[in-house]
């Protein structure tokens, strides 16, 4: 037995032409190596993310 889920559609109740979606939708973001402000502000230059990271994982004392 299938269970009916409903769908959801989004609908405008105005123009959507002052969206420009066209100009712009094979935009595609560039990735820039770069290092973290907190690391670059941190006195004794510790590496924040790694911490950060370790510590969500539990791995950090």
């Amino acid at each position: 037995m299938t269970e009916c889920i409903p769908l959801f559609i989004s609908q405008s109740s105005i123009s959507t032409e002052i969206n420009n979606t066209g100009t712009w939708r094979f935009v595609r973001p560039v990735y820039q190596e770069k290092t973290a402000p907190c690391s670059e502000a941190c006195p004794v230059g510790e590496d924040i993310p790694k911490i950060e990271m370790l510590a969500s994982r539990g791995m950090f004392k």
